[in-house]
């Protein structure tokens, strides 16, 4: 792959794969892909099924532009390269078109969306948590590599606008608006504090505050736990799933 410095060049090559059909996981906004450009962290490759990115950092993440699904691209990307292909109702790409370059799936996840309507009133308020603690709790709930955990500026801004909740010092539960929804983003226990429903807790506290507004969820599939809390707070499956893949580390 070629080392891409000229977001223009970029911009015309996203824009050649524009047509019926095709089939993409790029959600970055022009700002961070220039940011990508202009540090000369991404990589392209263009060929006959599309536009194939990779965006370097402490994880390399993979993205594509395919007009050609049925055709499986043969890459050669980083050991520890990771890939997340969103969809609604039944995934455009087989498995095949993932496995050709070295992906394993790790996970999916599924949207849970909670209608806007009347907040929960009456609840006892979470305590405030520092933006340090709540990176401390994160990194030591999550991978790294497959969770997004937010940088600690990120938590910083959260926790100034309200949107960092904790309990105990030992959960936190972190939001951010999303194209006219909250989506909350991360929730997270220690694991020597579960079972004491701090989860519970937070959630509600955070329907509490943004239960007005849309409110969205991820949540992996096989996490029973977390779907129930969900559920008892109105979040119900809206049809949109997440596949996570990642071309696993040899040594």
């Amino acid at each position: 792959m070629d080392k891409i410095t000229d977001f223009a060049a970029l911009r015309a090559a996203q824009s050649a794969c524009l047509r019926p059909g095709l089939v993409t996981n790029c959600v970055l906004p022009a700002q961070a892909l220039r940011e990508l450009c202009e540090s000369g962290r991404l990589f392209a490759e263009r060929t006959d099924g599309g536009l194939f990115l990779l965006a370097r950092g402490a994880t390399d993440r993979f993205y594509f532009y395919t007009t050609d699904p049925k055709t499986a691209p043969r890459l050669a990307l980083p050991e520890g390269t990771v890939c997340e292909y969103p969809f609604a109702g039944a995934p455009a790409l087989p498995e095949d078109w993932f496995a050709a370059p070295g992906f394993c799936r790790v996970l999916t996840r599924e949207r849970r969306t909670r209608p806007a309507g009347d907040a929960p009133a009456g609840l006892p308020p979470c305590e405030e948590i520092s933006a340090q603690a709540a990176l401390d709790i994160l990194n030591a709930c999550f991978p790294r590599d497959t969770s997004c955990i937010p940088s600690l500026p990120e938590l910083e801004l959260a926790a100034a606008e309200g949107r960092l909740l904790g309990a105990e010092q030992a959960a936190v539960l972190h939001a951010k608006p999303d194209r006219g929804a909250m989506e909350l983003r991360h929730l997270a226990v220690l694991p020597d504090a579960r079972g004491r429903g701090l989860a519970s807790a937070l959630v509600r506290d955070f329907c509490a505050r943004f239960g007005a507004q849309t409110c969205r969820v991820w949540v992996a599939r096989d996490n029973a736990a977390a779907r129930r809390i969900y559920e008892q707070n109105g979040f119900l499956p809206d049809g949109r799933m997440a596949q996570v893949w990642r071309i696993e580390r040899k040594h």
